[in-house]
């Protein structure tokens, strides 16, 4: 029996390597497929064998309007994947990557192979919600439906964006929570079994048929703890207009005096988001030190967690994620003027941390 963990985003690394140690999966059983993120590029691609027998970077396909772009990676992801494997119905697919092209490819080319999705309670709550009135479908999601997945067999799915923030199907400005992304189909006749990840101490209303598991990131913990840090997790905030630059600027210089009080005697380490650009060099970081290594959060957090003694930021999935490792982990969107819809978003996708790790006044 092979075990085929399919991943897109490299935060979804920690979960899968999490998802391994903790169920004992063998080393030399496990294969990591993985849909080349752009984000990909910033990541210590050394670790992955550490972990998994062998892995293979498929090129990932997307939702564009240039759909024959798109035809083409999935016919070279397939003729990848099925030119180095041989899947046998008593194989496993372990799906992290909800909805994503390559995961799609995979579970539909092998119906009669088991598919395990495991993914986050903000993921699975996008993905069973109708969308509401106010949405429509994404020009480039007809197009998918159309032309792409019919060629290849594939899921349909649903990719809606916020009438507010479309022209014709094609999304005009990025807004945090404005868009979902599901399958048209109930996840339980696409999936054998599904798994919905939780922070420790959640209690989540998922129906019956879905399995909760807190996030198999205990795994990683160590005896020998040094808490020296304090990280601050950047947001790339000129790229979305939840508010004005101004405004993002003046609350987050305010977070970071704050935290300078607080932790005198602490190291204090601001890392931007990978997609931020300029958004730095406008913060007055006072006593905090940029580390901008790009690194994807989770995966640094695997190495050093035992060295931080907090992790701050606005609504960061970082946050939660600290949060699962078991650190101190708080947000400060609460202080922010976001819309409702932002702040709802920013709540659905932290889930249930304590009361406290929601900063409402510096």
């Amino acid at each position: 029996m092979k075990y085929y963990f399919i991943i897109d985003h490299p935060q979804q690394l920690a979960s899968a390597i999490g998802y391994r140690l903790k169920y004992h999966l063998p080393k030399k059983d496990s294969i990591l497929i993985i849909s080349n993120h752009l984000y990909w590029e910033n990541v210590n691609k050394s670790i992955i064998p550490q972990y998994f027998s062998d892995h293979l970077f498929l090129p990932r396909p997307d939702y564009s309007i240039l759909f024959f772009i798109q035809i083409y990676r999935l016919f070279i992801a397939k003729y990848r994947f099925q030119n180095r494997y041989t899947v046998k119905p008593s194989d496993i697919f372990l799906c992290f990557s909800t909805c994503q092209f390559i995961e799609n490819l995979l579970i539909s080319t092998y119906p009669h192979t088991r598919s395990i999705l495991i993914h986050s309670a903000a993921t699975h709550h996008h993905s069973v919600r109708k969308p509401s009135s106010h949405m429509v479908e994404k020009l480039d999601s007809l197009l998918a439906n159309y032309f792409i997945f019919p060629l290849f067999n594939m899921y349909p799915t649903s990719y809606v964006i916020d009438k507010k923030d479309q022209f014709l199907g094609i999304k005009t400005r990025s807004r945090d929570g404005n868009s979902q992304l599901r399958y048209r189909k109930e996840l339980t006749s696409i999936y054998d079994e599904i798994y919905v990840l939780k922070n420790k101490g959640e209690k989540l209303k998922t129906h019956r048929l879905y399995h909760e598991i807190y996030y198999p990131f205990g795994s990683f913990s160590s005896k020998k703890q040094v808490k020296q840090l304090v990280i601050y997790l950047g947001q790339p905030f000129l790229n979305f207009q939840n508010t004005s630059t101004d405004t993002y600027l003046s609350l987050t210089n305010r977070c970071l005096r704050y935290l300078e009080i607080k932790y005198p005697n602490k190291t204090k380490i601001y890392r931007p988001h990978p997609r931020e650009t300029t958004e730095v060099k406008r913060l007055s970081l006072g006593k905090f030190k940029l580390v901008s290594d790009k690194e994807i959060f989770e995966l640094y957090l695997m190495e050093h967690a035992r060295q931080i003694a907090a992790v701050y930021g606005v609504s960061s999935t970082g946050i939660r994620s600290a949060y699962n490792f078991g650190l101190p982990a708080f947000a400060f969107f609460p202080i922010f003027p976001f819309p409702k819809d932002v702040i709802a978003n920013s709540y659905n996708i932290l889930g249930s941390l304590p009361r406290q790790s929601f900063i409402t006044e510096l």
